[in-house]
């Protein structure tokens, strides 16, 4: 049988992620979950919940909140749990392909640490904190404490659906307090969409947070992900530096300390290269004798390879990403900047 992922540099194998993702979030939304809506919001009190209409709960099947839960729950199986949506790690974001990158929520990077407030902490959404509304959040609940949030941002131009596939909301009256339901014309959309999916899972007294963005250019402009980029370029930094492969490799660090962001994303290219496998005098034979690399690289009397420029920084990462392919059959060599490696399971 053959698996499909990556060999890490602890030797451990890294499958993709879709199988996985795919299986927490199918647990969730089949199981005994509770629904529950809130807004988001900029300032002081970062959340409030959203009181949608029940209606009664014979007549009217649940009313407008039943409605909106059916509503994004559609969504949820359309975008992310279709057989063609693809999966990534972060590490791959270089890459720049249309996937889903599989974002790990941690104390570096915390975008949607509102989802940690206690429920009981909470207050209710008003129409007074309608200028401050920053997005929807949709949580699916188990009562394990496992978890879906669907985020819907509010985009400064909201236009009225004509196809009527969007929901317009408004508070029912001052007698019901802060609860809302279906309007015709727009003070509030609901828009058929989740443009982060939040997971949270636990494991052995541990929780993890993943966020699954189908939008990555959202993260960038509104929630920071330049810091989660840097922080994990960095991560790999020091990891390399541990293994004594570079003679000088505070190197590495001044290549991701420079303006532009894409240095930190081509080094997360090289997280979990099979090439930290090799030992230095290893590392330095094969070199040698291969076409590609052969006379790249300087090395010092411990074999260790010495950095002379940042610009040789870039060769360092397309070693170890092992960027170019060659063909058995026809000799030739490939750029592939995208690889997915076939892992035998050897027991199967």
């Amino acid at each position: 049988m053959t698996f499909i992922g990556y060999i890490t540099n602890e030797g451990m194998v890294k499958l993709m992620p879709k199988a996985r993702i795919t299986r927490e979030i199918q647990k969730i939304i089949s199981g005994n979950y509770e629904f529950q809506a809130y807004v988001m919001l900029k300032g002081d009190q970062p959340i409030k919940k959203f009181i949608l209409d029940e209606g009664n709960p014979i007549r009217d099947h649940g009313g407008f909140k039943r409605k909106i839960e059916k509503f994004i729950l559609e969504t949820i199986r359309t975008k992310y749990l279709a057989d063609d949506t693809e999966y990534e790690y972060a590490e791959q974001l270089e890459a720049n392909q249309k996937k889903i990158y599989v974002i790990v929520q941690d104390d570096n990077y915390k975008p949607f640490k509102v989802i940690d407030i206690p429920d009981n902490d909470i207050p209710e959404f008003t129409e007074n904190d309608r200028n401050t509304a920053q997005g929807l959040v949709f949580r699916f609940m188990l009562e394990s404490g496992d978890s879906i949030w669907g985020y819907q941002h509010f985009w400064p131009i909201s236009v009225p659906n004509k196809k009527k596939s969007n929901f317009m909301i408004r508070a029912i009256s001052p007698e019901k307090g802060n609860v809302f339901t279906e309007m015709e014309s727009p003070i509030f959309q609901i828009t058929q969409k989740v443009d982060v999916l939040i997971l949270r899972s636990h494991e052995d007294d541990k929780v993890r947070t993943e966020l699954l963005p189908y939008n990555v250019s959202l993260m960038e402009q509104h929630f920071g992900l330049e810091i989660f980029i840097r922080a994990t370029a960095s991560s790999v930094a020091r990891e390399i530096e541990a293994k004594g492969i570079f003679a000088n490799p505070e190197m590495l660090t001044n290549y991701i300390k420079r303006g532009n962001k894409k240095y930190s994303r081509k080094m997360m290219r090289i997280k979990d290269s099979k090439v930290f496998e090799l030992d230095t005098v290893t590392l330095r034979e094969r070199l040698t004798q291969s076409h590609r690399w052969s006379g790249k690289f300087e090395f010092d009397e411990n074999n260790q390879i010495h950095i002379g420029y940042l610009k040789d920084v870039e060769e360092i990462i397309d070693l170890f990403d092992e960027r170019y392919t060659y063909s058995e059959i026809t000799g030739a060599e490939y750029d592939t900047s995208v690889k997915i490696l076939a892992v035998e399971n050897q027991g199967a």
